[in-house]
């Protein structure tokens, strides 16, 4: 078991909270308010519905193992229906890596972990 798995059962825990959820739904609209990107939230709502999803359907160190940083003697088919292109998944991660690089965003998040 690997330090990241235990890491990211943890963050994986965390994301599934009510409370979490709602805040970053409410990020969410904050941010799409300030972009001039049509549908804004609808689309990252929608990207953060399928992130939530996979989530749910791995573990931690599944996770770890998806992204290199554990090793792996199986291989993790990667699911189709979250996107089709590496872009999309980085954007995503950009997103959340914003997400909680608001101090305010962060505490939340640490009384958590």
């Amino acid at each position: 078991w690997c330090v990241c798995g235990m890491v990211a059962d943890v963050l994986i825990s965390t994301l599934e909270s009510e409370e979490v959820e709602s805040m970053i739904k409410e990020t969410i609209s904050e941010v799409c308010s300030v972009l001039p990107i049509s549908d804004c939230e609808k689309t990252l709502d929608g990207y953060f519905d399928e992130l939530m999803e996979l989530l749910k359907a791995i573990d931690g160190k599944t996770l770890c193992e998806l992204f290199g940083l554990c090793s792996s003697t199986i291989e993790i088919p990667m699911p189709t229906e979250v996107g089709e292109s590496c872009d999309e998944c980085a954007e995503m991660a950009e997103f959340f890596l914003v997400l909680v690089s608001v101090p305010a965003n962060l505490e939340f998040v640490q009384e958590f972990v």
